[in-house]
Order: structure tokens, then C-alpha cells, then sequence
């Protein structure tokens, strides 16, 4: 079962004042950002963040894989407190557009219904020249990719949209 990117809703939008090189220097290029970010900021443990890969050729794509384990934001008695993350990050860059797309998959484990679903996010990041300065506006989009049904689906989507807006507004 693929994924409908029309299923994607808007999560947050923001600009950050730097041109789109620095964005991807300084936020994705080095894996060592992303692993403090999830340590510090998220609490996660057994971070492990993986080089930059070649993907496909034909669409100029990099790949890496990170897991770790994410804290759980609902504290229940007999559900571990943290549910393994294993991320899929795809980056694109479009160099005569000035734009960048950022393809994150999200899967779970060691948490009831984590084989139901994947947290599907994609980053579009638009490089901005306003003359002397430069910025870089970003938009967030958040869907979902369910491969079982389950009736808690609607609290699924709620409960993540809750925890990315969060994340998003510490990133």
C-alpha cells in the first residue's frame, strides 16, 4: 500500500534567516546536529544517526536511517516508557528552483498498535533572496500511512499532530 501525498496537512510554517546552503550545512548535513537535537531536546536514547547516503541516482536523493528510542508521552501501568523510532530521511535538493524536500518515515516499535501505522513528514524548504538578505521559509506537512485499521486512528493522528507541533516549535 503506497502513500497518498495528498493526505498531507500543513503542521507548522517558519522562516529561518539563512540562505538554503547554510539551512542544509547547518541543520541536516551534519548527523551530529540531529543526534543532539533528539538527545537534548527530545530526551531520546540510544540515539544512532547514519551517514548520508547515495539514493537514487536519477532523482539527486541522499538517505540516512536513525533510531533511537523515543520517550513516550502517555504514562500508562505495563507500557514501556519509551517506544523504539526508526526514521527514514530522504533529502532532495532542486538547485535551479531553490528548494529543498526533506521525506521523513517513522516507524515504531515496542508500543501497542506501532504496526499499524507510519508518521509520514515532509519538509519544503524555498530559499529566499529578499536583495541583501536571505531566508529560507519553511513549510511542514504531516500524514499518515496506516496499514492496519484501528478505530483509535483519529487518536493516533491527534496525539502525534500534538507532540510534532511541539517538536517542531523547539527545532
Amino acid at each position: 500500500m503506497g502513500f497518498d501525498e495528498s493526505n498531507l496537512q500543513v503542521l507548522s510554517e517558519f522562516s529561518v534567516p539563512v540562505d538554503l546552503n547554510l539551512f542544509i550545512t547547518q541543520f541536516w548535513s551534519d548527523s551530529q546536529f540531529f543526534a543532539r537535537f533528539l538527545e537534548y531536546r527530545l530526551e531520546d536514547l540510544k540515539v544512532h544517526v547514519g551517514e548520508w547516503e547515495e539514493g537514487d541516482v536519477d532523482s539527486n536523493e541522499i538517505v540516512r536511517k536513525i533510531s533511537s528510542d523515543h520517550p513516550s508521552k502517555v504514562s500508562f501501568p505495563g507500557l514501556p516508557t519509551h517506544a523504539h523510532s526508526m526514521k527514514t530521511q530522504t533529502i532532495q535538493v532542486y538547485d535551479e528552483e531553490k528548494k529543498m524536500i526533506i521525506k521523513e518515515i517513522n516507524d515504531f516499535k515496542g508500543i501497542p498498535y506501532a504496526d499499524y501505522f507510519s508518521v509520514i513528514v515532509h519538509w519544503y524548504v524555498f530559499d529566499i533572496d529578499n536583495g541583501d538578505t536571505f531566508e529560507c521559509d519553511v513549510k511542514i506537512m504531516l500524514g499518515f500511512q496506516f496499514h492496519k485499521s484501528t478505530w483509535l486512528a483519529g487518536t493516533i493522528e491527534s496525539n502525534t499532530r500534538a507532540e510534532l507541533k511541539g517538536v517542531y516549535e523547539m527545532w
